[in-house]
């Protein structure tokens, strides 16, 4: 921790909890895979954008997604993109982030969506999320949006893809919820 103090929690792999209080001069390490969050404390807080990358980055990797990415705003149509990790060879979204219907779902109906296949998904059917187009050009088949809620309010989008068809597990699903 470069400034600042922050109040991390992790979650084991035998489902217990550790919450933990950290200062300028702590280190902490959450083995890849470990679903984990932090959250600045006091009125210094900590490195948001720091915080947000090494999330991003950690789930893309444990979950072996194409993308994995977060959006800061009101809502998944005008948010922008404030981290993002991509898989060797990805692109990244860009200026197609207003254009996401799967994260603008979520935000619309405050829920976590998931999407198996995006060629076949009937609620992308609904003409308002502005249909398929957008992730088809980015090289998704799969994805998990989900709401990052602070106080019952929306301040943003966490995002998984993936370039091929595939099942979300439980396990993939209780990750995305749990970061963000």
């Amino acid at each position: 921790m470069l400034y600042g103090s922050a109040r991390v929690t992790v979650l084991n792999p035998d489902g217990t909890i550790f919450i933990g209080d950290v200062g300028k001069g702590d280190l902490w390490f959450f083995p890849t895979g470990y679903p984990h969050s932090i959250q600045g404390l006091g009125p210094d807080g900590c490195d948001l954008d720091a915080v947000l990358n090494v999330a991003v980055t950690e789930v893309g990797m444990a979950l072996d997604l194409s993308r994995a990415f977060i959006l800061l705003g009101d809502s998944g149509d005008d948010a922008p993109v404030r981290a993002e990790w991509d898989a060797p060879g990805v692109e990244t979204i860009g200026n197609a982030a207003g254009r996401l219907p799967v994260s603008y779902l979520a935000a619309r109906e405050r829920r976590t969506v998931v999407v198996g296949d995006i060629l076949i998904a009937p609620d992308l059917d609904d003409p308002t999320l502005g249909g398929r187009d957008t992730l088809v050009e980015l090289g998704t088949r799969a994805v998990i949006a989900t709401p990052i809620l602070v106080f019952d309010r929306i301040i943003g989008i966490f995002a998984l893809h993936r370039a091929e068809a595939s099942v979300w597990s439980p396990h993939d699903v209780s990750v995305a919820e749990a970061v963000a």
